[in-house]
C-alpha cells in the first residue's frame, strides 16, 4: 500500500517501537515536572478549526468534547490525555508501551486531571478497552507506526467501537508526492529520529481508513513550517499562517505539506 513496507512481523513491530519509545517516555518522566502551563491548557480550550496550526486545528475539528467518552490512540507522554481531559472529555487512552502509560498517569496527577483519565496496555483499539464504546476516536502521530495490514482493517474497527453520530480526529504525517519522498531519503539532517518502523502516510492511506466512513474531511498543514525547528515559536508561527494562505490561493500545492489532520463521521 503506498510503498509502504511489511517486512517485519507485528510483534516483532511492537517490540521495536517499545525499545525506541519506553527510554523516551522513562528519562521525560523522570526529568521533572510535566505539568502544563495554564496559558496552554486554556489556549487548547479555546482553539478552533480554522487554527494554521495542526495541533490546534485537530482539537477544532474534535469539539465538541465536553462529557464525551473519547478513546485515545497510543496516549505517548500524556500531553493530549491530558489536554482532552481539560476540555471536558473522560478519556480511555492505550500504548503499547508502560513507560508511556507511567508517564501518562504521572501527568494526569500533577496536572490534576487523573479522574477523568483511564488507561490501558494495549496494540489495537478494539483490545483496549472490551465492551466499550466512544462518542469520539483521538490520534496524534500513531497511525504511520502502524503495518498496512493495520490500516487496511482500521477503518471497520473504528466503526464499531464508535457510538452512533461519534467521529474521529487524527493527525498524521503525510508524503504525497513522490519527489519529496526521494528528497526526504537524500537530506541527512533530521530534528529527531524516526522509530525504526514509521512511515508518512499517503493520500491513498488516509482513504483506506476513512472507507467506511460517510464524511471525511481533511486539512493540510506543514510546507514552510517544515523549518519551524530552527526559528523561534513566533516567527515559527507566522511561517504556518503563511502555509494557510498558500494552501488557500494554491490548493494544488496541498502536494508539499507534511502533515494532514482529518476528521471521519460516522
Amino acid at each position: 500500500m503506498s510503498g509502504r513496507s511489511c517486512n517485519a512481523s507485528l510483534a516483532e513491530r511492537r517490540q521495536a517501537e517499545r525499545e525506541y519509545f519506553d527510554p523516551i517516555f522513562r528519562a521525560m518522566r523522570e526529568k521533572g515536572s510535566l505539568r502544563i502551563a495554564e496559558g496552554v491548557l486554556e489556549r487548547f480550550r479555546r482553539c478552533g478549526s480554522a487554527s494554521s496550526w495542526a495541533r490546534e486545528c485537530q482539537f477544532g475539528l474534535a469539539r465538541p468534547l465536553g462529557g464525551r467518552y473519547v478513546l485515545e490512540m497510543g496516549c505517548g507522554s500524556g500531553l493530549y490525555t491530558v489536554l482532552l481531559a481539560a476540555n471536558g472529555a473522560n478519556v480511555w487512552g492505550y500504548d503499547v508501551s508502560e513507560e508511556a502509560l507511567r508517564t501518562t498517569q504521572r501527568r494526569a496527577e500533577v496536572n490534576g486531571l487523573s479522574g477523568r483519565i483511564n488507561l490501558a496496555l494495549a496494540a489495537r483499539p478494539e483490545a483496549a478497552f472490551p465492551g466499550r464504546s466512544f462518542g469520539v476516536v483521538f490520534g496524534s502521530l500513531i497511525l504511520h507506526h502502524l503495518d498496512p495490514s493495520e490500516l487496511r482493517s482500521l477503518g471497520e474497527q473504528l466503526r464499531r467501537l464508535l457510538k452512533p453520530g461519534g467521529w474521529c480526529v487524527f493527525r498524521e504525517p503525510v508524503i504525497l508526492a513522490p519527489i519529496l519522498s526521494f528528497l526526504r531519503r537524500l537530506i541527512p539532517y533530521q530534528p529527531f529520529k524516526p522509530s525504526l518502523h514509521e512511515q508518512p502516510l499517503s493520500d491513498a492511506d488516509i482513504a483506506t481508513v476513512a472507507r467506511p466512513f460517510r464524511r471525511c474531511e481533511v486539512r493540510y498543514f506543514d510546507f514552510l513550517h517544515r523549518l519551524h525547528y530552527f526559528l523561534p515559536a513566533h516567527q515559527a508561527r507566522r511561517l504556518a499562517e503563511w502555509d494557510a494562505r498558500i494552501f488557500r490561493l494554491w490548493p494544488s500545492l496541498r502536494v508539499l505539506a507534511s502533515q494532514a489532520v482529518w476528521r471521519l463521521d460516522a
